[in-house]
């Protein structure tokens, strides 16, 4: 039945249409999924709306207004199909549907129409009851869509039932409407993404340490050697803060520059110190405008500092790398683990280091091994 649509529902179906067709006209993504959700929430007056994207072996989840909880349920019940892209479930009954809606290419659906399909077993649905009802997606409906290796789903709902406003009869002709505005959309983020694939893949081949971030100031690739540096350092997760503060001066299309120059900073962590530099990713490098490329060595002063550590205390070269594992704060059991010596050994490495430092704690240690790194810096500038 095709609902008997007013002036003001038409001139939302156009704004929806569109919010839809323009994800790279936006700022971001997140900007993208906030302009639709508002289109589709006056248009269909939905409460919630839940956009799900395949990347590669995991589904990404969107939604700003469901609760945590809520979101990990889906992450739980669901995963991605690496070699076909496809979203799959491990509830059974939604497994059943998303096989069925490839094979006969459902691109649109409501509840009863997706009950309808499983032969009126969504009732059971663990996802249903687990993840849509509490995230407030009663009489949901929406768009499924695939290209070559990717999958989008936008799912709505309202928080309580019976508050559809077309009817169940009367939205999937608008809906239909909307579709080949979705798939456009849908199609123009697949592009995105096989642009982001193929930096990702050119990236990994190279032995600097890279790190791609989106416009949105996400971060959307850390190279191999970024990985095995981060995973070297036991404060990674300040360098990598360090890594995306960064890059804030340079994402986003607002800041973008004819020339830009490179940004460089020094950071410095327990183990050693490191040179950041960020720049300006090209368009057409990320497919879309606004990125940021981060890189990160490690600084020649910094690690000459290590070595340095001997001659200016008076420490033996075990007691210099006591020194550098006291000041990752680990313990005397740990130093000894790390170093292969006895406890009993560590205990007495430490109390040396301890007294040839003219400190009294590990976190007195770091913070010396920091201002020798500094002094090294200075004399090398």
């Amino acid at each position: 039945m095709t609902p008997s649509l007013t002036p003001t529902d038409l001139a939302r179906l156009a704004t929806a249409a569109d919010a839809l067709l323009s994800p790279l006209a936006s700022p971001d993504g997140a900007a993208w999924r906030t302009r639709v959700t508002g289109a589709m929430r006056e248009l269909f007056g939905i409460d919630n709306a839940l956009f799900v994207t395949t990347e590669g072996e995991r589904l990404r989840f969107d939604c700003d207004t469901a609760p945590p909880a809520v979101l990990r349920r889906f992450e739980q019940l669901t995963r991605a199909e690496a070699r076909t892209g496809r979203i799959r479930s491990v509830d059974t009954l939604v497994d059943t549907w998303f096989q069925r809606r490839a094979a006969m290419g459902v691109e649109i659906y409501n509840e009863p129409l997706n009950d309808r399909m499983v032969d009126y077993q969504l009732h059971r649905s663990t996802i249903v009851n687990e993840a849509v009802r509490p995230g407030g997606m009663y009489d949901f409906l929406g768009f499924m869509t695939a290209t070559a290796g990717h999958e989008l789903m936008l799912f709505m709902g309202h928080e309580r039932p019976g508050r559809s406003r077309f009817g169940s009869d009367g939205e999937l002709p608008v809906l239909r409407a909307l579709l080949p505005a979705f798939r456009a959309g849908h199609q123009a983020l697949a592009a995105v993404g096989a642009h982001r694939a193929a930096l990702g893949a050119t990236l990994d081949e190279l032995t600097d340490a890279v790190l791609v971030v989106g416009p949105d100031g996400r971060a959307l690739h850390r190279n191999t050697a970024l990985v095995r540096l981060l995973a070297a350092d036991p404060q990674r997760e300040r360098l990598e803060a360090a890594l995306l503060l960064a890059s804030c001066g340079w994402t986003g299309t607002a800041r973008r520059t004819a020339t830009p120059r490179a940004a460089e900073q020094r950071v410095a962590t327990s183990v050693g110190r490191y040179v950041v530099r960020a720049s300006h990713l090209p368009p057409d490098l990320l497919g879309e405008a606004g990125g940021a490329l981060v890189t990160v060595v490690r600084d020649v002063a910094g690690a000459d500092a290590a070595r340095t550590l001997p001659a200016r205390f008076g420490l033996t070269q075990r007691e210099a790398e006591v020194a550098q594992a006291l000041a990752r704060r680990l313990t005397n059991a740990e130093v000894a683990r790390a170093l292969g010596i006895s406890p009993h050994t560590a205990e007495r490495h430490t109390e040396r280091v301890l007294a040839k430092l003219g400190v009294r704690s590990r976190h007195e240690v770091a913070q010396k091994l920091h201002e020798e790194n500094d002094t090294l810096a200075l004399a090398v500038a």
